[in-house]
């Protein structure tokens, strides 16, 4: 249109052929493309002066952090400062089954909270199972020394067996295998048998109850606690099995 406009100006002001050729020329010479389409170069994910990185847009959620003195966390830690008031308190029964019953606690709500406020973390999975094999070890090296060889037999089983399986798991973290090894029923069994056995086997039972009852609680502490061990040997040949192909280099 505006070509047109022009040529009916140039044409009412009677200008020559000489001069509307260029003109002509000049008016429909074709305009530069732009390609908006062209592809930009790939983006380096550095820093803007913003602060923000290129691959990334205002407002998108970062990555999330680790919280190290979240709850869960702390109960875990907890769990830990309580042996030595275990042993402290060692000479004092009701005492020393009452910490014991405490850090049993905390073991199942750690858990149960890094669950419920999605506060689960790497350090946290590291701490947890430390806590736990420190306690009962500790807890089953003293009992065998007051009870004698009755325990001290299945506490030596299941602290070899810890020790075991920590090294075997450490082992298949490190071929990325880790989950071939996850923590299976039989394990669950296994601690929920130690810590109820050990509960028992703990507390000195009042003097004023009858014969047959305080033999009754004592005979399932002392069941609990093989139960505990059986469960300990299943579960860690469980394990074994579970990470044999890669150990033998045929997975």
């Amino acid at each position: 249109m505006r070509q047109t406009s022009l040529a009916l100006l140039v044409s009412s002001l009677g200008v020559g052929h000489s001069f509307q050729a260029p003109l002509a020329a000049l008016t429909q010479s074709p305009r530069p493309r732009i390609d908006r389409c062209t592809p930009q170069p790939p983006s380096t994910g550095r820093r803007l002066d913003t602060g923000i990185s290129a691959e990334t847009t205002p407002g998108e959620p970062s990555a999330k952090k680790e919280v190290l003195w979240s709850v869960p966390n702390v109960l875990s830690m907890s769990r830990i400062a309580m042996i030595p008031v275990v042993g402290l308190l060692w000479n004092l029964p009701e005492a020393r089954c009452a910490v014991f019953v405490l850090a049993a606690i905390t073991d199942w709500l750690d858990g149960f909270l890094a669950r419920k406020m999605g506060s689960t973390s790497k350090f946290g999975a590291f701490l947890d199972p430390i806590a736990d094999k420190l306690m009962v070890s500790f807890v089953l090296v003293l009992l065998a020394a007051e009870r004698g060889i009755v325990i001290a037999v299945p506490a030596a089983i299941m602290i070899c067996r810890e020790i075991g399986i920590a090294g075997l798991r450490e082992w298949m973290a490190e071929n990325q295998a880790r989950d071939t090894v996850a923590v299976g029923m039989a394990g669950k069994v296994k601690t929920a048998a130690q810590l109820a056995s050990l509960s028992l086997l703990l507390a000195e039972l009042p003097s004023g109850l009858p014969l047959d009852l305080m033999g009754s609680i004592e005979t399932s502490g002392f069941a609990l606690f093989y139960v505990s061990c059986v469960a300990s040997v299943v579960s860690g040949w469980g394990y074994l099995r579970a990470a044999w192909p890669t150990l033998s280099g045929k997975s």
